[in-house]
């Protein structure tokens, strides 16, 4: 069955710069992923303990995974990993109504999206290593140099309260549009920070966003948002992907913002009067 979104929630996407809808996804959804979580993990710790073989929130599951990360990074680099490649991923970022909210807020054709950067999350309790401090997804993914023909979207596997980490947005804020800022390396982490700048943030009343499982955050790639601490003692599962308008003058073919652009597409932005310098 189409998901439907009504008049008001487009008006609230456009208005706020982020819509969270729920029951978006589906049980059977929910539970295939999580089976593909479960089974893949069966590869790296024991789970001859198990309570529940569907609760990502089972302790004994939750402690076997934290003490793998922290005795074995590259053990459980290799876990992450081999998540991000599942067709259960494929399978849950594709699914028709997920595809019909982001056909609705971009109004566009559901043929004409191409994604990016899809990523099963696992955020572990008071860790920050792997969590990215106030952005734009835009920042990350410039596939669409018009931020207005992409849409970024987060959902949780479980519910996820304001302890757990829940979101964090600043509500109007994807009204600054692009900001062009200073790419740095974090420092012990391997991956690069485009932070925008405190003196903007400080202008925003910032939320958290409890989500219930099935439910699905949508924002615009201009949007100032940040995980939010995840203050438990259990991992925070999710999963996130990007959706541009890849039919768009302005979509720019790669996966994020170290892709080595070729030639023809670095000739034809410059023609469009875009040199790609902040990439």
């Amino acid at each position: 069955m189409k998901y439907v979104l009504n008049k008001n929630d487009i008006i609230n996407f456009n208005k706020n710069g982020y819509i969270k809808l729920n029951n978006v996804v589906s049980i059977n959804q929910l539970s295939l992923i999580k089976s593909t979580i479960k089974n893949i993990a069966s590869k790296y710790i024991v789970l001859d303990k198990l309570e529940n073989d569907n609760n990502l929130n089972d302790v004994y599951f939750n402690n076997q995974l934290i003490d793998l990360r922290k005795k074995n990074r590259e053990k459980f680099s290799s876990f992450y990993d081999t998540l991000q490649s599942s067709v259960a991923l494929k399978k849950i970022i594709s699914s028709s109504r997920i595809l019909d909210c982001v056909e609705s807020l971009l109004k566009l054709n559901k043929e004409d999206l191409a994604t990016s950067g899809e990523t099963i999350r696992l955020d572990p309790p008071s860790d920050d290593r792997n969590s990215y401090d106030w952005h734009q997804e835009r920042s990350y993914y410039p596939n669409n140099r018009n931020g207005k023909n992409g849409i970024f979207c987060w959902a949780p596997l479980h519910d996820v309260s304001k302890k757990m980490g829940a979101l964090v947005v600043c509500p109007k804020s994807h009204k600054e549009r692009f900001v062009v800022n200073k790419k740095q390396q974090r420092i012990g982490k391997g991956s690069i920070d485009i932070k925008v700048p405190d003196n903007l943030i400080k202008k925003y009343q910032d939320k958290k966003i409890p989500i219930k499982a099935g439910s699905i955050i949508f924002s615009h790639l201009h949007l100032f948002h940040k995980s939010g601490n995840n203050l438990s003692n259990k991992f925070r599962f999710s999963f996130v992907a990007r959706y541009h308008n890849a039919a768009s003058k302005d979509y720019l073919p790669g996966m994020k913002i170290n892709t080595k652009w070729n030639n023809y597409d670095i000739e034809k932005f410059k023609l469009l009067g875009d040199d790609l310098s902040d990439l």
